[in-house]
């Protein structure tokens, strides 16, 4: 089975800075995230840098509005449940857009 390659857009660049969902300290969060849907998914939290390697990109509501260059298909989901760590909830969202 061929894994889905996906991106979390978790920061945009801003031109000058960068914009991110959250205080410092999330890299904890987000590598228990990444660890929590390996399984299923090709992640990856980096947009700037593998944009040109993923086929869905993931993003938090509300989030700074950002460049989607590819035009690749979004997949919501509301901001809260990364900041809960509501990992099960996440990959349900996903799945369900991938009729999993």
């Amino acid at each position: 089975m061929n894994k889905k390659k996906i991106c979390f857009v978790l920061w945009a660049d801003e031109g000058l800075q960068n914009a991110s969902l959250f205080a410092n300290g999330a890299a904890k969060t987000i590598e228990e995230l990444k660890k929590y849907l390996c399984h299923d998914y090709e992640i990856s939290t980096n947009y700037i840098r593998d944009n040109q390697e993923v086929d869905y990109l993931i993003v938090p509501t509300p989030f700074t509005p950002f460049k989607n260059e590819r035009e690749l298909p979004v997949i919501k989901f509301p901001a809260h449940l990364i900041i809960a760590r509501d990992f099960k909830a996440i990959k349900q969202i996903i799945d369900s857009y991938f009729n999993v």
